[in-house]
């Protein structure tokens, strides 16, 4: 995310590792301009659940004035979609 390129990851990095560094660079790369995007990359990290990080994302995709936050949260749908259980293990899928 934010550089357009191809990353290549071992199978070391777990996908809840990946999504607290996606977290940390949503929250860095923020203007701060518009609420939905400055909230919500600083929400992003807190969310206890996939339904409520679902409705965080979904919030930030409608309301950001910008390209950044509405696109901010689709790696985090692919590893939602992909790796249910490594990102929120507490949960049943």
């Amino acid at each position: 995310m934010g550089h357009g390129g191809v990353v290549v990851m071992d199978d070391a990095v777990s996908a809840r590792d990946l999504a607290e560094h996606l977290f940390r660079f949503a929250a860095s790369e923020s203007c701060g301009n518009c609420t939905p995007c400055r909230a919500g990359t600083a929400q992003l990290a807190r969310q206890k659940s996939a339904s409520a990080l679902e409705r965080l994302m979904e919030t930030m995709e409608r309301g950001s004035l910008c390209g950044f936050g509405q696109a901010a949260p689709r790696p985090l749908r692919d590893l939602l979609r992909h790796f249910p259980g490594e990102m929120f293990p507490m949960e049943l899928p």
